[in-house]
């Protein structure tokens, strides 16, 4: 396997907080109207009197103050603002929002940059602060059983908790070493 730094992608989460609250049909406001307030910019002034909820797609490196719960996008999130002693921590899986069709130019220079040609790829995330439930090593598993003799076959993993969780990493990569298909990219 062959391991790669990931550029992080600005942050969206207000927008995704959007769409989740939209499709939930519950009634909302981009001011804190309501008495609970799901905040995704710890700068945005909050009326006294509120339940504030933190959305991060990270974990802060302040403790925030005036605020009942963090929800984070990952496990590992969890774990380090459990660690740092904040409030109550949920993971809080937001929706993947719809885009347009990714054009060819576009597209290849996407592929060239993880040397990926034309051949078929499987992709997927795991989080190493919850390898038990992400199952990332049965996935490498049914991979190499089902493509045992494809070379016009990849997998490209995106991995994050590595730093907090070395051992999980470790397995990830010996049980991907071996097999210049499997790709590794890390957030």
């Amino acid at each position: 396997a062959k391991m790669v730094d990931k550029t992080m992608m600005g942050d969206k989460c207000a927008e995704l907080v959007r769409a989740a609250v939209r499709a939930s049909g519950l009634p909302s406001a981009d001011t804190p109207y309501y008495p609970v307030v799901l905040r995704c910019d710890a700068a945005t002034a909050v009326p006294a009197g509120r339940y504030v909820i933190d959305v991060r797609s990270g974990v802060p490196d302040e403790l925030p103050t005036g605020v009942s719960e963090t929800w984070l996008l990952s496990e590992s999130g969890r774990a380090a603002a459990r660690h740092n002693g904040g409030p109550t921590a949920r993971v809080v899986p937001l929706p993947a929002p719809e885009r347009d069709r990714v054009d060819l130019p576009t597209r290849k220079g996407a592929r060239a940059r993880h040397g990926l040609s034309d051949e078929f790829v499987v992709g997927a995330f795991a989080d190493h602060a919850d390898e038990r439930r992400d199952n990332v090593l049965g996935l490498v598993t049914a991979f190499l059983a089902a493509f045992p003799d494809r070379s016009d076959v990849r997998l490209l993993i995106s991995v994050s908790g590595a730093a907090a969780h070395p051992e999980a990493a470790e397995r990830l990569r010996l049980a991907t070493v071996s097999d210049a298909r499997v790709l590794l990219v890390e957030e």
